[in-house]
């Protein structure tokens, strides 16, 4: 049973002044006084809260007879006190040199600008503080912390003692945290942060729901320093910012070389907070190195989740994102039902206008494309189609166009994100009324052409309109109808020349978020293993506009997929620029590819001819709108064709019913070496002219490997091949003894080779040839032919490839 004792000694005031202990409330009036409160339990934890001293001015600043004494004891437990209930503020600020001495517990220690400081220990001493010299002095179990306070009282520094605690102590709660969701734990937080970092120790930050009102400040700590914290984990350690201001982070740690370790916790706005505000971003980094973050979640923050400038050597692993990122929104669609029939698009409400011509809407159809190309119904199976506003019928009524048009009756629909109409110098148009006040201070990427990296990325500096916004810097040339967008995982630095290297992403799952998931900008040796990126589909909240955008950078994507629904964007994956860094997807999956683009390929090229690649190995393809289309049509490429290399076994599936109904199932491309595969059986290839004459070549020039019951058999290109027996008169006939599948992209190696050069391939039930036409040496034609032969006019077929 516990026992509390309180004592209370006062004398007659003029001063009216209140304590109040677990709800009770005793006035003291006196001109000197002095109130003595123990509070003693055997039995473990005391506890006070609501516990006030309001007003008490401790006399004058020129009397020096009265003090403030506090002393708890627990035995054997550990005293825990709400620091917000105690207020001995002035007590602190105006002590006189004669006080005889001040204990200091969970108290709050407020200065004269009103900043406060959180101290707290198991074990306390009371300390002399002379006016003069002002000096508290902690003594903790394993050693003594000495406090001192600046000349004017503003603010404190800690001097090191003998000791300090151990691993993982002392926790938030002795500087003063609650982590109730209620009250404001900023100033506990960075307090016990800086003592982490000035100590060089791993902290743990028990499970809670820790508000806060500011960013906590991770920077400062001597070079090469190494610390960090761990939550008891994302689902139950709940950071939760109370703050809207898109040029503030939840963390940040800037202006930092040290090693940092940061796990098991996650960031969510404060309930306090509307959905649609604004937030700061939820992790901020400068140049961080050797470094982990592990098991962290971002949930609802309308903002970057992470964003940094340079990174080497970093591990970020189960990073967890739900609803991040930001929606420019246009139109509300909310509770509007859609149908298309044909071309004709129809809602039950009013909602077009003649500005939508030429924007795109989204139809949130729920079904899958099954055998024939008959459309099935399925609740559980929404997927989006993009159709562009053709033509304004009324307000309830448009026409659109696409590709590929699907009937779709009472579905949500929503258009899709806006887009940057105009641009120059500092000034930005949108194509519709999409910016407030609230997206000051965001950083957003913009497609610009005429950059050097073909991207700006830029910080917004005002709001004119809501068509108009100031960035922070001008923009290279001028940008019309360009995408824009905030990226959820922002890794760039726009100042930097040379950005970081040797990061990894694993077990990264971002879903259903708003603008692009993941942007990459001047990073090599980038590493994205096991990931999973998840567009919005339910609603015109968060709409989804690429899944990667990438400029100058290179890395690694394996086992990893854009899982279950498209963005709405241009490409699912884009790469503005890559100036010689290079791309490999190994296990690359993309499923419900609609009216879409899988890879859109900017430039490659740099003035001394640097060439980067973007290569798939194993991929799979899954398609439940789009009808059966050559896979360039899931490449858009603004260079040059042969950059996208598809090396591994590229699987297309489309509907449920029968995956191989129209596509087929397994189709192997190759460029640099394997460029024919099939499944059934060898064989050798011959060339021959019109009198049936074989032209033998060489073993040198033909390769085979054989995996289980596949053959790929392959020309090395490496010598030229010269068939000089044949005449200018002839015609090169090759014979082959099955459909050949050929890389389809890879003519543009032949732009610069002779007559007759020509590269093969099969797709969808066809075959197809694309060879010089001796007529007109600068174009390539491109043939249909089914018989398993194609006649190609010429003499000679001579060239060298750089393979």
């Amino acid at each position: 049973m516990r026992k509390v004792f309180v004592f209370l000694f006062s004398l007659q005031s003029n001063m009216g002044n209140y304590f109040r202990l677990c709800g009770y409330a005793v006035s003291l009036r006196a001109p000197s006084w002095v109130v003595f409160l123990s509070l003693v339990s055997r039995a473990g934890l005391i506890n006070v809260r609501n516990f006030m001293g309001k007003g008490m001015r401790c006399c004058d600043r020129q009397e020096s007879e009265c003090c403030f004494f506090l002393s708890f004891y627990g035995l054997p437990g550990e005293i825990m006190t709400d620091p917000r209930s105690l207020s001995d503020s002035d007590l602190m600020s105006q002590a006189g040199s004669g006080a005889r001495g001040i204990a200091v517990g969970d108290l709050k220690r407020q200065f004269a600008s009103g900043e406060c400081d959180y101290y707290s220990h198991r074990d306390l001493e009371t300390a002399v503080v002379p006016k003069e010299n002002a000096y508290i002095s902690i003594a903790t179990p394993v050693g003594k912390l000495m406090l001192q306070r600046d000349a004017r009282g503003t603010a404190a520094m800690s001097r090191m003692g003998a000791k300090w605690a151990p691993f993982g102590e002392p926790y938030p709660h002795h500087f003063g945290a609650l982590s109730d969701n209620r009250h404001d734990d900023t100033r506990a937080l960075n307090a016990w942060l800086i003592y982490l970092r000035q100590n060089e120790l791993m902290g743990r930050l028990p499970a809670g729901n820790y508000r806060t009102t500011d960013t906590l400040d991770l920077s400062g700590g001597a070079l090469q320093t190494r610390w960090g914290f761990a939550g008891d984990g994302k689902r139950v350690t709940r950071i939760r910012p109370d703050f809207s201001d898109a040029s503030r982070s939840v963390m940040a740690l800037l202006q930092n070389k040290a090693s940092v370790q940061f796990s098991g916790f996650s960031i969510q706005p404060h309930d306090n907070q509307p959905d649609d505000a604004i937030s700061p971003v939820g992790m901020h980094f400068g140049r961080l190195g050797n470094s982990f973050l592990t098991d962290v979640g971002f949930y609802r923050l309308n903002n970057s989740i992470l964003r940094t400038a340079r990174l080497a050597n970093v591990r970020v692993q189960d990073l967890e994102s739900w609803s991040c990122g930001v929606d420019f929104k246009f139109k509300d669609t909310s509770g509007i039902l859609f149908t298309l029939s044909g071309t004709t698009l129809t809602a039950d409400a009013d909602i077009f206008a003649p500005e939508d011509v030429g924007k795109h809407f989204v139809l949130n159809s729920a079904g899958y494309l099954g055998r024939r190309g008959v459309f099935k119904a399925q609740r559980r199976q929404r997927v989006l189609a993009k159709y562009a506003i053709a033509e304004f019928v009324d307000a309830r009524r448009v026409r659109v166009s696409a590709d590929f048009l699907q009937d779709a009756k009472n579905v949500s629909g929503f258009f899709a994100a806006p887009r940057i109409a105009s641009g120059r110098g500092k000034t930005l148009v949108a194509d519709r009324a999409c910016f407030s006040s609230a997206h000051v201070g965001l950083r957003i990427w913009v497609a610009n052409p005429a950059a050097a990296d073909k991207v700006e990325i830029v910080t917004i500096r005002s709001v004119r309109d809501p068509y108009r916004i100031e960035i922070d810097r001008a923009i290279a040339g001028e940008i019309v109808d360009q995408e824009f967008s905030v990226c959820v995982v922002d890794i760039s630095d726009p100042d930097m020349r040379v950005g970081g290297n040797d990061y990894l992403f694993r077990n990264a799952h971002i879903e259903h978020y708003a603008g692009v998931a993941v942007g990459v900008h001047r990073h090599t040796l980038g590493r994205f293993s096991e990931c999973k990126l998840h567009g919005e589909v339910y609603s015109n909240e968060g709409v989804s506009i690429a899944h990667m955008w990438h400029s100058v950078s290179g890395g690694q994507w394996e086992s990893s997929g854009f899982m279950d629904r498209s963005p709405v964007g241009e490409a699912q994956l884009r790469f503005f620029d890559q100036r010689g860094q290079d791309w490999y997807f190994d296990r690359l999956i993309s499923t419900y590819i609609l009216n879409q683009t899988v890879f859109k390929l900017g430039t490659f090229t740099t003035a001394g001819g640097v060439l980067g690649h973007v290569t798939a190995g194993s991929a799979y393809f899954r398609s439940n709108y789009k009808k059966a289309n050559l896979l360039a049509d899931l490449v858009q490429d603004a260079n040059d064709p042969s950059r996208l290399d598809f090396m591994g076994t590229i699987t297309t599936q489309q509907g449920e019913e029968d995956p191989a109904a129209t596509l087929p199932d397994k189709v192997q491309f190759g460029l640099g070496g394997e460029l024919f595969s099939y499944q059934e059986g060898a064989f050798v290839p011959s060339f021959s002219d019109e009198s049936g004459h074989t032209v033998a070549i060489s073993d040198k020039e033909i390769h085979w490997r054989k995996v289980g019951d596949q053959v790929t058999v392959y020309f090395n290109f490496t010598n030229d091949i010269n068939l000089s027996s044949l005449e200018a008169a002839d015609t090169l006939r090759i014979n082959l003894p099955f459909p050949v599948a050929v890389h389809a992209f890879a003519q543009a190696l032949f732009t610069d080779g002779p007559v007759g050069a020509f590269i093969m391939w099969a797709w969808m039930g066809k075959n197809y040839a694309v060879f010089k036409d001796p007529s007109d040496a600068s174009t390539m034609s491109v043939s249909d032919f089914s018989s398993g032969t194609v006649d190609l006019v010429g003499c000679t077929l001579t060239y060298t490839t750089n393979n």
